[in-house]
């Protein structure tokens, strides 16, 4: 007896170590398929706000007055974004009353891009990875928040032509007379999740990419 109760005892100690290690692989799990993810998100996000820059370059080539909702009023700074009175809902709120749909709600499962509906906030998203059972149900599999703010502080050599040379730094004054902001812009994408936790214990990552004007002209 007393050797059956030593190997039971050895048996769940053994049960007991491996059971601790299930959470911790679960967790692995989850991060691998958020890191996998992640990219693919990324970049969905840079073609939503490229498409939005050429279409409003393009505007802005025959209006000068034309809205300029990508290439100008983004907030400058992630923190500008944080502390931004309705920019907490994005922090607080997954319900969709608060979002605006980017794309067709009655689409089959997939992916939803939505924009956070406050009419002073630009550049803060809602992604979800979705999938839609047989009753019509969408259950999502992956929500993330994404904010998008305008990195002001890059240094580019821009074409002058009437530079001495094709490449150069510019003043502040050449850069008004050239209108660089029709030139290129730089963006940085903060994509927190998931986005059913509070904003302070979610997983974080930052993306920058630069766009360019093919259809630049200098003035």
């Amino acid at each position: 007896m007393v050797e059956i109760a030593l190997a039971m005892a050895i048996i769940a100690i053994g049960l007991s170590s491996i059971l601790v290690l299930f959470p911790v692989g679960v967790n692995a799990n989850k991060s691998a398929i958020a890191d996998n993810n992640l990219a693919d998100i990324a970049e969905y996000v840079m073609s939503h706000l490229r498409a939005g820059c050429s279409s409003e370059w393009y505007l802005h080539q025959q209006n000068a007055s034309a809205d300029k909702f990508f290439t100008q009023h983004m907030k400058t700074s992630l923190v500008d974004i944080n502390n931004d009175t309705d920019a907490k809902v994005a922090n607080n709120s997954l319900n969709l009353s608060d979002w605006t749909s980017l794309n067709s709600s009655s689409s089959t499962g997939a992916t939803r891009l939505l924009r956070l509906n406050k009419p002073n906030v630009n550049g803060i998203f809602l992604f979800q990875q979705l999938t839609r059972l047989p009753d019509g149900t969408d259950i999502a599999d992956f929500s993330t928040i994404i904010k998008v703010w305008l990195d002001q502080d890059f240094d580019l050599f821009y074409p002058d032509p009437y530079a001495t040379t094709m490449y150069q730094e510019l003043t502040a004054a050449d850069a008004s007379r050239l209108n660089l902001g029709d030139y290129a812009k730089a963006f940085c994408i903060e994509l927190s999740w998931p986005a059913e936790v509070p904003y302070e214990n979610r997983e974080k990552r930052i993306f920058r990419f630069e766009l360019f004007n093919e259809s630049y002209e200098a003035k």
